[in-house]
């Protein structure tokens, strides 16, 4: 099902449930799932995205998730009037669900003399089950604060409550299961001082996610590598395959990223696409991070113009090196196409997906830009909807060679060959 994005500057409902249970409170909603602190409910008021209170049924609310005989606050988020929650990791749903975020409050009264501890506070306000809550919290999708209106930290371990503290759970965190199919340790290309460069497949995240520490290629790395702690340095699309650089050292790490923020480090890319393509130079316009976005146009990409206003507009730029045609692959179901070597000058999110995109040459697979083919910002009228597709699992996108410098000396590495050429399942 695709996702559409009015540009429209009315605000709408997001559709999300809220069930209330416990005294009355005002948590507003914001649509990253967190949860903020405000105002309470005014007679007869109901601000925008604030917990709706209902009805409630003998022994749980109308979630099905909560209890009502827990004498706190708490709060279930879904998309989904009708979301199913799991009970366990293992195995996996055979479908992707929807996310679910349950957000509680430990009753004034608790005290973690009485031995009272986030497992107990979970319990007492779901229906979960004590093993997949201890589950949750080894996967990173349980957060606490000991103040409610100050940020949550993921926890790593049960650990003791205290009164009118906060806890937001992930109950049904996404899941990439590509993850387990992978040999971790043949993934690791080269070790260069504490420098790490891995051959990223393609459906795993390269960094930890809100709702999930564990099913990415930096946890993987660092349980493969027995390290005490790995720091993320470049970051591909959890679709996109090839190198990625870790460091076992914030000073590495740091190293590192001075390197790409004065574009010393050179990264060059192979991506299909069905139209050909000239070889050259790149240019389009993306959004300054200092720029106040308009929701629904912060990822299209404008004309390339001389003497563009900097605090709206960044350059996106990047050159086409090489191109082959490739002919039917009937294994990978790539078909007849145009390989291109592309070199990154830039480094702006998406920037490859995007770029291609407006040259109406999406790359293959990409199913969340596919059907922005030729469109640009410029070309919009100003209530113009804009529909994006579904994230794609895979797409014809690697990132297969790197230069950059470790300790004054020039370093290059180079990923396998692409999984469109390599034959992989």
């Amino acid at each position: 099902m695709r996702e559409s994005v009015s540009v429209s500057p009315t605000p709408k409902a997001d559709g999300r449930r809220k069930v209330v249970v416990g005294e009355d409170y005002g948590w507003p909603r914001t649509l990253d799932g967190d949860v903020l602190r405000a105002a309470r409910l005014q007679d007869g008021q109901l601000p925008m995205r604030t917990p709706v209170r209902t009805p409630r049924t003998e022994g749980m609310a109308d979630s099905d998730l909560l209890k009502t005989t827990f004498k706190g606050r708490a709060i279930v988020n879904c998309p989904d009037p009708t979301c199913p929650f799991r009970q366990c990791l293992f195995p996996p749903p055979s479908e992707k669900l929807p996310p679910l975020i349950l957000h509680i409050k430990a009753p004034d009264g608790w005290g973690f003399e009485d031995g009272n501890r986030l497992t107990t506070l979970i319990e007492a306000a779901s229906v979960l089950p004590l093993q997949y809550i201890e589950q949750l919290i080894d996967f990173g999708a349980v957060y606490y604060s000991v103040d409610e209106s100050k940020k949550a930290k993921r926890v790593s371990a049960d650990a003791p409550v205290t009164g009118g503290s906060y806890c937001r759970v992930h109950v049904n965190p996404k899941r990439y299961l590509n993850t387990y199919t992978t040999d971790w340790n043949s993934r690791i290309v080269s070790q260069i001082g504490d420098l790490i460069v891995i051959d990223k497949p393609y459906g795993v995240p390269s960094q930890p996610l809100v709702d999930n520490l564990v099913e990415c290629s930096t946890f993987q790395v660092q349980q493969a590598l027995a390290l005490p702690t790995i720091h993320v340095t470049s970051r591909i699309d959890v679709a996109t395959s090839g190198l990625q650089v870790l460091a076992k050292s914030s000073q590495a790490a740091e190293s590192f990223n001075k390197q790409v923020r004065s574009r010393g480090v050179r990264k060059e890319y192979l991506v299909c696409c069905e139209k050909e393509l000239s070889l050259g130079a790149v240019r389009h316009l993306c959004r300054a991070k200092s720029h106040k976005r308009r929701k629904g146009r912060d990822f299209l990409l404008s004309r390339y113009r001389e003497g563009f206003d900097l605090t709206e507009w960044a350059e996106a730029l990047l050159e086409i090196l090489e191109k082959t045609r490739l002919e039917n692959n009937q294994v990978q179901n790539v078909g007849h196409c145009w390989q291109y070597r592309v070199r990154i000058i830039s480094g702006r999110t998406h920037q490859i997906r995007l770029q291609l995109a407006a040259l109406s040459s999406p790359v293959i697979g990409d199913s969340r830009y596919w059907d922005l083919a030729g469109v640009l910002v410029d070309d919009l009228g100003a209530d113009e909807v804009v529909t994006l597709g579904p994230d794609p699992e895979r797409i014809c996108l690697q990132a297969a060679e790197l230069e950059f410098e470790v300790d004054g000396r020039a370093v290059g590495v180079k990923a396998a060959a692409p999984w469109w050429v390599a034959q992989e399942p």
